[in-house]
């Protein structure tokens, strides 16, 4: 068991809207005050907060497809404040919580890598 975070429903949120794209997923460009995503899975939102709190971010809401959202920083916030900030501003503008546990996860451990000489 290692300590994560579960992406959980807190309330309904007007935020989350189900994408007419059920087959792929793209980000929007960024601005520094927006991060849109389009057709993205509430698992393949975990990665993406995953990646700024440093912590597994396990889906947990029970929402099924692929959602168009955008989160938004009322201010451009370097990363570290955003990432302090993050957990706020997924609440807030889209319904959803991250709940402190403990999860058991699969991990890839890598126990040596050897680098083996190629002809030119």
């Amino acid at each position: 068991m290692v300590p994560a975070l579960a992406l959980t429903v807190a309330r309904s949120s007007d935020g989350l809207k189900l994408s007419e794209d059920q087959s792929s997923r793209h980000l929007g460009w960024s601005t520094p005050t927006e991060m849109p995503f389009r057709g993205a899975t509430m698992a393949e939102f975990g990665e993406y907060l995953a990646g700024f709190l440093g912590v597994p971010v396990v889906d947990r809401t029970g929402l099924n497809g692929r959602f168009d959202f955008t989160v938004k920083q009322y201010e451009e916030l370097g990363r570290e404040a955003y990432t302090a900030a993050l957990p706020g501003l997924v609440k807030s503008q889209l319904g959803l919580e991250l709940k402190r546990q403990r999860e058991q996860l699969e991990f890839l451990v890598i126990d040596s890598l050897e680098k083996k000489p190629t002809g030119n």
